[in-house]
């Protein structure tokens, strides 16, 4: 038997703690409830938010997989945290031990995230969720002793210019 327990919302859904198995989990359910967010697509775009349809879900767990990958070629001490598996509404990944950065980190945390968004970004992976120029982005960072790791990397602001 396994438990859930909510440990974050955001702007765009809630994520859950999966104990009971031999490693905990988390599971990361998308839920477009945030009210500017939801104007900003029908107001631009005349459609709702892309990670609030099925389709929109599947590509964030096939997006996040493949960013995963990506790190591996990147050097430096930062990951994308994996998706293993496909669940309703969003998908499961490894539940990352550790602590978001604190204020006194997080330039170091950037300067480390750095090369991993240029890189992203060169190839036309978007990086809004671990992007300096993103205001929130510091709740987005697990900092353990094995690095920093990125564990949205699926939020984003669509611009009309995009």
């Amino acid at each position: 038997m396994y438990t859930e327990t909510l440990i974050g919302s955001g702007r765009t859904g809630h994520v859950y703690r999966i104990d009971g198995n031999p490693e905990s989990k988390a599971r990361k359910e998308f839920s477009i409830t945030f009210p500017p967010i939801r104007l900003w697509n029908w107001f631009f775009y005349n459609s709702a938010h892309p990670l609030s349809t099925e389709v929109g879900q599947t590509y964030a767990y096939w997006k996040r997989r493949l960013a995963h990958r990506l790190c591996e070629y990147v050097d430096g001490n930062v990951t994308v945290v994996d998706a293993t598996e496909p669940s309703q509404n969003g998908f499961i990944s490894p539940f990352i031990e550790g602590h978001m950065s604190a204020k006194n980190e997080r330039s170091a945390v950037y300067a480390e995230a750095r090369k991993l968004e240029e890189v992203f970004d060169d190839i036309g992976m978007p990086t809004w969720s671990f992007s300096r120029r993103n205001p929130w982005s510091a709740s987005n960072f697990i900092l353990n002793d094995a690095g920093v790791h990125i564990v949205d990397y699926e939020q984003s602001v669509p611009l009309p210019d995009t």
